[in-house]
């Protein structure tokens, strides 16, 4: 109602004192090998009488939003037409050269050129007799900690416990994604949200959510392919 409007502007437009904040972390994935864990955070895990998890991530958070200790999260935080930020870790893709890492055109091939053809060609002058900061050059692609931002939910699936994303995420395949609520579209889907979590039936959101106009289940490749086509035409 109106008091829990008043009290999203007062805690997310007009901001939260430092004091306030605290720092929520979520774990995921029980430690197979205890013995690669260290001695402090098995202490940790077993004060609260849990597993050492594989992933874990801190978020901030103020203290009304702080949830129990071994509170059980899932995909159910999130609805369809939400927007969110990924955090992970891109693909590694070793050293690299200038052509594949930044995209430079390279020297040409003919003309008597030899062995400079993939080559970065210039990095200064004489007279500056330096390097310049951030100069592009060769060296290690990727492996990089990356945020994607306003990343759209267009499908979740609650029984199955997945959701899909509008484009592609940062990773390899199987590694561990941080999702979190939409910093920049949180004045307009702020009030929307679930504070501090969802905390309803399982059954209440249903099975399968989707935006019919956006993706549907159903279709196979060439029908989302000529539906993707229309959409950009028009």
């Amino acid at each position: 109602g109106k008091e829990q409007a008043k009290q999203w502007y007062q805690r997310r437009v007009r901001g939260v004192d430092e004091e306030e904040k605290v720092v929520l972390r979520v774990g995921a994935f029980d430690h197979d090998n205890l013995e690669e864990v260290p001695l402090a955070k098995q202490k940790e895990y077993l004060a609260i009488g849990q597993v050492p998890k594989e992933a874990e991530h801190d978020f901030n958070v103020s203290k009304d939003l702080v949830l129990p200790i071994n509170y059980k999260l899932d995909i159910s935080h999130f609805f369809v037409g939400q927007y969110l930020d990924i955090s992970g870790t891109t693909v590694n893709r070793g050293f690299q050269g200038v052509m594949r890492r930044w995209g430079h055109k390279g020297q040409g091939y003919c003309y008597g050129r030899t062995k400079t053809h993939r080559r970065p060609g210039s990095i200064s002058t004489q007279g500056l007799a330096r390097v310049l900061k951030g100069r592009k050059m060769p060296g290690i692609m990727g492996n990089r900690d990356r945020t994607w931002e306003d990343k759209q939910i267009l499908y979740a699936n609650y029984e199955k416990k997945y959701i899909l994303v509008d484009g592609h995420v940062m990773g390899v395949v199987g590694c561990f994604l941080f999702l979190r609520d939409s910093a920049r579209m949180d004045p307009i889907q702020g009030p929307l949200l679930h504070y501090p979590t969802f905390v309803g039936e399982a059954g209440a959101l249903g099975t399968e959510v989707y935006d019919s106009s956006v993706v549907d289940p159903t279709w196979d490749f060439q029908t989302a392919y000529d539906n993707r086509i229309d959409r950009l035409r028009c």
